[in-house]
């Protein structure tokens, strides 16, 4: 049933971008469903047979559970605890609630104390900056530093030093990712201008200083579904190697956009060479032959 939620988007023929947004719901929805326990939703994704598709659902479950953790009135509330929580402030719930035939009575009170068995995970925890990735495992440590810093940045009122100081001590095979996050978490703290971007990247140690800019030049695509937001960022961000890196991270979000290749060409074409290269790469494009490639920069 799981892999059927998505079968629609799954077209060769289409991109990626519906498809994405399909497992990343999922992701959200999971967590509602099992009433805020993070592991169990997760469980729910490793169903999905598809890996790309299983971290887009593991994001989506990271989300809603610090979504819920720092906003808990974002949205309606499921599950026992959830209809608690309803009838408690509604009083035509409560009047309602008092005219159930028996038999659901029953039903949901079952389900509490089955709710109840359950020790309650903590979506997260200020006095432990890495939790939940430290709580859960290592296949889920990736998807998880993708959200981590937004949590630390609401426990330290959008502090950036606290983001890095906990980019530097994630485990090493996931500091890149964590300071993507911390580039899209950027994004919303400067009210998406790259000015800002980049002097709150600065605060990233140098060799991880472009997954910052990564980070926040793919939010900028994420947010308007058009890669030429993130490419204008990129040809701001200052030296050639975190261009190059910026450039190739927004032709990522090509590959996912846009499923024709002449698409994915017209997006990439007219930048620097060694840029236009880079977006290429990430595209899954070839490399441009060099009758191809632009021999000045106007």
């Amino acid at each position: 049933e799981t892999n059927q939620l998505c079968v629609a988007y799954r077209d060769a023929g289409a991109s990626r971008w519906l498809l994405f947004q399909c497992a990343h719901g999922m992701g959200h929805g999971l967590v509602a469903l099992h009433d805020r326990d993070l592991p169990r939703a997760l469980e729910g994704c490793d169903l999905l047979n598809d890996s790309w598709e299983r971290e887009g659902c593991y994001g989506g479950a990271f989300m809603e559970n610090l979504v819920h953790a720092t906003m808990p009135h974002h949205g309606p509330s499921t599950g026992a605890h959830g209809a608690a929580h309803e009838t408690a402030n509604s009083e035509s719930a409560a009047a309602h609630a008092a005219h159930v035939d028996h038999g659901h009575e029953h039903a949901e009170h079952h389900h509490a104390e089955a709710v109840a068995e359950r020790t309650p995970f903590r979506a997260l925890d200020p006095a432990d900056p890495h939790h939940p990735c430290s709580a859960i495992g290592a296949r889920y440590q990736n998807a998880c530093y993708t959200m981590q810093t937004s949590a630390v940045l609401f426990y330290s009122n959008g502090n950036v030093a606290a983001g890095v100081e906990l980019c530097e001590t994630a485990p090493t095979d996931v500091q890149h990712t964590c300071y993507g996050s911390l580039g899209r978490d950027i994004s919303a703290y400067t009210n998406g201008r790259p000015s800002g971007a980049i002097e709150k990247c600065a605060l990233a140690p140098e060799p991880h200083r472009p997954w910052c800019y990564v980070g926040f030049a793919k939010h900028r695509v994420d947010l308007t579904a058009d890669a030429a937001d993130g490419l204008a960022f990129c040809r701001q961000v200052p030296k050639a190697q975190s261009r190059v890196r910026c450039f190739e991270a927004v032709g990522e979000q090509i590959e996912i956009l846009e499923f024709e290749l002449p698409r994915r060409e017209a997006l990439c074409h007219g930048l620097d060479e060694r840029d236009a290269q880079a977006c290429r790469r990430g595209a899954g494009l070839p490399e441009a032959s060099a009758a191809s490639r632009p021999t000045t920069t106007r």
